[in-house]
C-alpha cells in the first residue's frame, strides 16, 4: 500500500496545531495570574510566544520563523527534561520530550510539506 501523499500537508498542520495547543495548556497555570517575580512565568511566556510564532510561521512564505521557533521550543523542552530527569523515564518526564521532538521536527523541516 502506498502512503497518502496528499495528507502530508494536513498532517503537518495537525502537528503544528497540536503542539501549540499542548504548550499553551501545559503552561497556562504559570501564565495566569501574571507574576513578574517568578522565573517560571518567563519560561511559560517564552513557550507561549514561540508556540504562537510557530503557528504564525506556517502562514508565511519564508520558513525562518518556523525554524527559529522549532529550535527554541526544542531547546527549552530539552532543558526542562534534563532539569527534571531523576534517572527513570516516567510519564511526567515525557511531557517535555514530546514538545522537544516536535520542535526539532519543525526546526529540521521548516514549512515543507
Amino acid at each position: 500500500m502506498k502512503p497518502f501523499k496528499f495528507g502530508q500537508p494536513i498532517a503537518n498542520w495537525l502537528l503544528r496545531l497540536t503542539l501549540v495547543a499542548y504548550l499553551l495548556l501545559l503552561n497556562f497555570e504559570k501564565l495566569y495570574p501574571i507574576n513578574l517575580n517568578s522565573p517560571g512565568f518567563y519560561f511559560a511566556a517564552a513557550f507561549a510566544l514561540f508556540a504562537l510564532a510557530l503557528l504564525l510561521g506556517g502562514f508565511l512564505s519564508k520558513q525562518t520563523l518556523t525554524v527559529f521557533s522549532g529550535l527554541a521550543i526544542s531547546i527549552l523542552s530539552t532543558y526542562f527534561f534534563i532539569k527534571g530527569f531523576n534517572g527513570t523515564l516516567t510519564f511526567a518526564s515525557l511531557t517535555n520530550v514530546i514538545p522537544a521532538v516536535l520542535g526539532f521536527y519543525f526546526f529540521s523541516r521548516g514549512n515543507k510539506s
